[in-house]
């Protein structure tokens, strides 16, 4: 107990150290910052290459809440931060909410382990791990959710976007204007697709314009079928027969759509019969090791 108290207290003392250099007040100057009041031709850029620093504990702990996040989702694979994710699922929960959530988790899931380590008797060893990797577990876990959350978005939005394409292209052959289709659809519709456009929609009464909410739609969605259609759909203003363009894509992405379905169906037929394998190969083996068994011991006999 007294070598656990001595490294409960090193570890808070380092963790108490840490947190406090983040701090104007408590950090030493750097060199230059010390210099400056010194030398009178150091120029206007020199002078503010300081680095900032947060101002409150609150904004420290945000700016360590969304490091770590970045951290952990790109040593788990990906690519794109938080807010883009959030931005593509509609969450209600802005990054600062999430960041927050997070490391609340990570908190109460050391809470836990601590709780749990004064109550077994466990070795220091093991005792340090599961502090160490109880808090990172429960980090890591809501990154892995936002990043399946994500992923099903996009997954529901390439399944939603051929029919929507079938239907945006009906109203621009009727006459309808680009916005006034997509307007259409967002009001009329339901599911990941119109979410999009509803966004697309509010971005142009906005005052934004239609290629550019388009192209922000593309960013934020990040699918290939979603890019060819935006490409598409950014020729309204050159391209006077847009409507039999958006019909030929919309075959396009129901012909891509039916092989998916069929490379899906192949591989799940697969994974049927691997389970009839291993029941068929376990008694065939049981049956081939009895009489082989047999045979070893009336060797071994004579």
């Amino acid at each position: 107990m007294i070598r656990l108290a001595t490294a409960s207290a090193v570890l808070a003392w380092l963790g108490a150290v840490i947190l406090l250099m983040q701090f104007r007040w408590f950090k030493r100057p750097p060199l230059y910052a010390r210099l400056v009041p010194h030398l009178s031709r150091l120029s206007k850029a020199q002078t503010t290459t300081e680095p900032s620093h947060p101002r409150s504990f609150s904004e420290f702990l945000w700016q360590l809440a969304t490091d770590l996040g970045e951290r952990a989702s790109s040593s788990i694979g990906g690519t794109e931060s938080a807010a883009t994710k959030l931005e593509r699922i509609h969450s209600e929960m802005g990054l600062q909410a999430f960041r927050t959530r997070q490391v609340g988790a990570a908190l109460a899931a050391f809470a836990i382990a601590a709780l749990a380590a004064t109550i077994l008797p466990l070795p220091q060893v093991l005792l340090l791990m599961t502090l160490l990797l109880a808090p990172a577990s429960a980090f890591v876990y809501a990154e892995l959710r936002l990043n399946a959350a994500s992923a099903n978005w996009q997954r529901r939005l390439e399944n939603e976007l051929a029919v929507i394409a079938e239907q945006l292209g009906i109203l621009l052959g009727s006459g309808a204007s680009l916005g006034s289709a997509i307007t259409r659809l967002a009001q009329r519709s339901h599911g990941a697709a119109a979410a999009d456009l509803s966004r697309v929609s509010a971005r142009v009464s906005q005052g934004v314009a239609l290629t550019t909410a388009l192209q922000e739609w593309d960013t934020i969605a990040s699918t290939p079928a979603v890019r060819r259609l935006i490409r598409v759909l950014c020729l309204h203003s050159t391209e006077p027969d847009l409507a039999s363009l958006v019909a030929a894509e919309a075959e396009v992405m129901r012909a891509d759509s039916h092989r998916k379905l069929i490379s899906a169906l192949e591989r799940r037929e697969q994974q049927v019969w691997m389970p009839v394998t291993v029941a068929a190969l376990v008694p065939g083996v049981i049956l081939l090791g009895v009489p082989f068994i047999e045979a070893l011991r009336l060797f071994t006999l004579s």
